[in-house]
């Protein structure tokens, strides 16, 4: 294979991995806003059940999903 040929393989595998990370980036960012609503759904549900009031014991809102089943 000529050096060439061998640039051009070279430039399209770096190509195709810069879409991946741009794929990948919009997931990430797409997962970030998601997080972002989770936790400001979280603390308006523990501000609505005044879970802050409660000192004796420890208490976690889970997450949870019923898309199926």
């Amino acid at each position: 294979m000529k050096n060439t040929d061998q640039i051009k393989a070279l430039a399209v595998a770096i190509e195709e991995k810069e879409n991946i990370i741009r794929k990948l980036s919009a997931e990430v960012g797409n997962l970030e806003v998601q997080n972002a609503d989770y936790q400001q759904i979280v603390k308006e549900l523990s501000d609505k059940l005044e879970l802050n009031k409660i000192k004796d014991r420890k208490w976690f809102i889970q997450s949870t999903s019923a898309v199926s089943g």
